[in-house]
């Protein structure tokens, strides 16, 4: 019962933020890890095609079948609010081999997503122009 409650959870949130899509989120809030430190500045992202990345990453990931935690520091740290002013906070570790993470930071909609490679290319040539987060080498390390 209390796993259908938390996937009811989830569903609600989803529809919510995702019925329609970026034009449901009022702002996507991006802060930056570079050198494996977490950048004390916060870009506020309200342009459309800005929030489109980072919505269609959330949107199209994958949740994994085990939740495995990641020692390698992210590269960004993000909190995506709605029109409703709800905040839904991600990390994202975006590497350079193309397996690409995120990590949901709510509590009941928590776990470890992997992104599509579409996403990780847009998120990789978003990042390319700003010139300010970490692409991490090859993998990420897992903790076992």
């Amino acid at each position: 019962m209390l796993h259908f409650f938390f996937l009811l959870r989830i569903v609600t949130f989803l529809f919510a933020v995702f019925t329609s899509g970026v034009d449901n989120v009022v702002e996507v809030d991006v802060n930056y890890w570079e050198n494996g430190v977490k950048n004390q500045q916060v870009d506020v992202l309200l342009h459309k095609e800005d929030k489109r990345v980072f919505v269609d990453a959330v949107h199209d990931a994958k949740k994994m079948d085990e939740d495995k935690l990641i020692r390698t520091k992210p590269s960004l740290t993000i909190n995506i609010m709605s029109k409703e002013g709800d905040y839904k906070g991600y990390e994202l570790w975006i590497t350079s081999d193309g397996k690409s993470y995120m990590e949901s930071l709510d509590a009941a909609d928590g776990g470890m997503f992997k992104l599509s490679k579409s996403s990780v290319k847009e998120l990789t040539e978003f990042l390319e122009t700003k010139g300010k987060a970490d692409v991490i080498q090859n993998d990420v390390e897992f903790e076992e």
